[in-house]
């Protein structure tokens, strides 16, 4: 009989602890699934006016031409969701195409003529149809025309980019992103399976409904001060990292918005854990130790 229940309690603690890893696993891979939502990325870049800022930095403020940061806006977002599409397997090709409107190409050709030398003497001013420097005493606005006729483009045909095709050692990075993205799936999955078979297990190796409410309790309240001991940890470790000068204040308030989901999202499971553990701990109290 005392050997009986030296097992059944070697039996309590391991379930235990396998229940407060598989809970932390299961938590915080469900949590990172905020981070392959597309939402979280434009609600970024709209609240720090990323496309804004970076239409205004591209083009001089008195260039006659101007690059449309809804334009930008557009294309950025369309790339995330294509990126995102890609990462969590709904699509099987990665599509990072965009499209870009001649009068883009014209603020970006404006751009550079006004940042082009004078030409020498008998100098040509394009070189295999790009603009290297501007002959003197002819307009801005002549020479934008000139440099997008040389540079083959066409009123009526956008440019299509495809990313994706441009370096072949990105796309491996993202086709192993995506086998790890898929692999963090599995183990969500697995952990929640965990959990549950854990939950089943301490259920029936308790004898009375009182100690199953403590040895459920004790490792859910465990899980809960240790998620929020993580959300606390990588609150701080974000501001160190982002008090830095050097940083944009654009780009600071971009990663503090992206990572804001995930920190709130941990943040309400680990209250949730917290709180049914005491509950459940502190209810056993009040039960008589009545077998099943």
């Amino acid at each position: 009989m005392e050997s009986k229940e030296v097992f059944r309690y070697i039996g309590l603690i391991f379930f235990s602890i396998i229940l407060i890893l598989s809970l932390i696993t299961a938590i915080t891979a469900t949590s990172a699934r905020v981070f392959l939502n597309p939402s979280i990325y434009e609600s970024a870049f709209e609240k720090s006016n990323a496309f804004e800022t970076l239409a205004k930095s591209a083009i001089p403020q008195d260039s006659p031409q101007n690059i449309p940061s809804e334009e930008l806006k557009n294309q950025g977002n369309q790339l995330i969701r294509n990126l995102l599409s890609y990462l969590k397997s709904e699509t099987q090709t990665l599509n990072l195409t965009i499209v870009i409107q001649p009068s883009l190409i014209k603020s970006i050709l404006a751009e550079r003529v006004e940042k082009a030398r004078v030409c020498n003497q008998n100098e040509s001013p394009y070189i295999s149809g790009k603009l290297v420097c501007k002959p003197s005493g002819v307009p801005n606005d002549v020479l934008v025309n000139q440099a997008f006729i040389e540079g083959g483009f066409s009123e009526d045909k956008p440019l299509i980019v495809d990313l994706g095709k441009m370096n072949g050692d990105n796309n491996a990075m993202f086709q192993d992103l995506r086998g790890y993205i898929s692999g963090m799936q599995s183990a969500k999955i697995i952990s929640w399976i965990v959990v549950i078979i854990s939950l089943i297990a301490i259920f029936f190796l308790c004898s009375t409904y009182p100690s199953r409410m403590r040895w459920i309790g004790a490792p859910l309240i465990i899980a809960g001060i240790f998620l929020m001991g993580v959300v606390q940890g990588v609150a701080a470790a974000i501001d160190d990292a982002l008090n830095n000068p050097q940083i944009a204040q654009v780009l600071q308030t971009v990663f503090k918005e992206i990572v804001k989901p995930f920190q709130s999202s941990m943040f309400i499971f680990s209250i949730i854990s917290g709180i049914l553990g005491i509950l459940l701990f502190a209810s056993s109290f009040f039960l008589k130790p009545k077998t099943k």
